[in-house]
């Protein structure tokens, strides 16, 4: 069985792209954030590779209370 990580249809990868906004150079910003914040520069250690999601607030929102709940 074989599996793709990028989707054929044109608009999925575009809506993928922009959740998880691939356009950024984050390791651009993760080095100018970590100039401004030594904290983050310590976690950012643990959790390389994380990312930022352009995530619909009302869907972040209930994904948190649900969270919450767990």
């Amino acid at each position: 069985m074989n599996y793709r990580a990028i989707p054929d249809d044109k608009e999925l990868q575009d809506l993928f792209y922009d959740y998880f906004q691939f356009q950024y150079d984050y390791e651009k910003l993760i080095s100018e954030w970590e100039k401004c914040d030594k904290h983050f520069a310590e976690i950012i250690k643990t959790f390389r590779g994380l990312r930022l999601l352009r995530q619909d607030p009302f869907e972040c929102l209930i994904e948190f209370i649900c969270s919450q709940n767990n």
